[in-house]
């Protein structure tokens, strides 16, 4: 259980900072001016816009390559809740990275796992042993209220 855990937080942080970089990149592609006039850098679906460069949304963009990437490694509804988080996160500061003012993102390996509310399940309380117990996808996960005494040595 815990090799699954930290293989999808692994996989969570490669995923991350993939994902702010092709937002980056996104953003920025019309300020590469070694590009012909005739590249089309507008940041919308071809079909809803014909000047758009994109197949799919905007947000759908960086969703289906993180999936395409990570398929199999991790459940795509974390990956799906990361990439919104991340594209929320990065609308907010996109004038900011364009004025300097704060830098891109870059996300280390101690990422916390987004959990969509869907992926928990059997939510429980036990009061004797003061701890909730829930399923996160098939994993059995007890949170326990008070002192933690797991990192101690016996």
């Amino acid at each position: 259980m815990w090799g699954k855990l930290y293989r999808y937080q692994n996989r969570c942080f490669r995923a991350a900072n993939f994902i702010v970089s092709h937002l980056y990149v996104q953003e920025m592609i019309k300020d590469f001016f070694y590009l012909t006039e005739e590249i089309q850098y507008k940041l919308a679906d071809t079909s809803k816009d014909e000047m758009g460069m994109f197949t799919r949304s905007k947000t759908n963009t960086t969703a289906r390559m993180a999936f395409d990437k990570f398929k199999g490694e991790i459940p795509t509804d974390i990956l799906g809740s990361l990439n919104n988080m991340i594209q929320s996160t990065f609308s907010k500061n996109k004038a900011d990275y364009w004025q300097g003012i704060k830098s891109l993102r870059n996300f280390k390996k101690d990422i916390p796992i987004p959990l969509p509310v869907k992926c928990i399940s059997k939510m429980r309380c036990d009061p004797e042993k003061k701890a909730f117990c829930f399923n996160m996808f098939v994993i059995p996960v007890k949170t326990y209220l008070g002192r933690d005494f797991s990192d101690s040595a016996l």
